[in-house]
């Protein structure tokens, strides 16, 4: 399993911006390629494609069971790369961008497909798609509401449909990886090596971003009780406390606030 994501923090007014592809083992992903961009925010499609080629002259496509990541390596010239490459893959989909059958007759917003789940429900959408800018890319739909009623919007490509949710669980072990290099506490300017103390909202401000799946933070007494949740709703894990994220015997602190043994 590939995992491609990117991480970001400051040192003063310096921004630190590094994308990084690994493969997920074991709960955790191991970096293979990384390249630190030259500006804040977020990665194209050519930084996307660099970092693919790199790690494709030491794994084969043949060897990738997926290549797994969140909505900001969607774009349509990184998918086309991936179709010619011949690597399967699971990526998530922000939920304006437009779907339609391969016909390309008509296409809609993805969230108008994805409203008619339950709440913790998933389906497909029947046979082959493609998405907005990527016509040529034909690709599967999975869609879920989550607990909080956002949605989760995956397309697939060379990968049994059934399987994408489980797939992409495992874009977690990449934030499992930041989260032991120290990066959560860069982010908020902290030592990477320092386990947050006693204090509480310390924990709480170690939390990640969750760029990943998660956007609407709204203050930290609300990342801390939604974190853990999140955890467990996306990969499935045994959520831990944020009281617990620090001082605990069988839990360190990656940020992801889930139990890791």
């Amino acid at each position: 399993m590939v995992v491609i994501d990117r991480t970001e923090w400051h040192f003063g007014q310096t921004a630190v911006n590094v994308l990084t592809v690994g493969i997920a083992y074991n709960g955790i992903a191991f970096p293979v390629a990384w390249t630190a961009l030259s500006h804040g925010g977020g990665s194209g499609a050519d930084e996307h494609i660099e970092v693919l080629e790199r790690i494709l002259r030491v794994v084969k496509p043949d060897q990738i069971r997926a290549l797994v990541a969140d909505r900001e390596p969607a774009g349509s010239d990184f998918l086309e790369v991936l179709k010619e490459r011949k690597v399967p893959f699971v990526i998530r989909l922000k939920v304006g961008r437009p779907v339609g059958p391969a016909s390309g007759e008509w296409s809609l917003p993805v969230r108008m497909f994805a409203r008619t789940c339950g709440l913790q429900q998933s389906s497909l959408l029947g046979g082959r798609q493609v998405v907005g800018g990527a016509e040529s890319v034909g690709v599967r739909i999975g869609l879920k509401r989550l607990e909080d009623g956002s949605f989760l919007v995956l397309a697939s490509r060379g990968v049994d449909p059934d399987s994408m949710f489980e797939l992409y669980r495992q874009r977690w072990d990449i934030e499992t990886l930041f989260g032991a290099l120290g990066v959560q506490r860069l982010r908020f300017g902290g030592d990477p090596f320092d386990r947050a103390g006693p204090d509480p909202k310390a924990a709480r401000r170690s939390c990640p971003d969750l760029q990943l799946d998660l956007n609407q933070w709204s203050g930290s007494e609300k990342a801390g009780r939604t974190a853990a949740r999140v955890c467990q709703r996306v990969s499935g894990e045994e959520p831990v406390s944020p009281a617990d994220w620090t001082g605990s015997a069988n839990c360190w602190s990656t940020g992801t606030g889930c139990r890791t043994n």
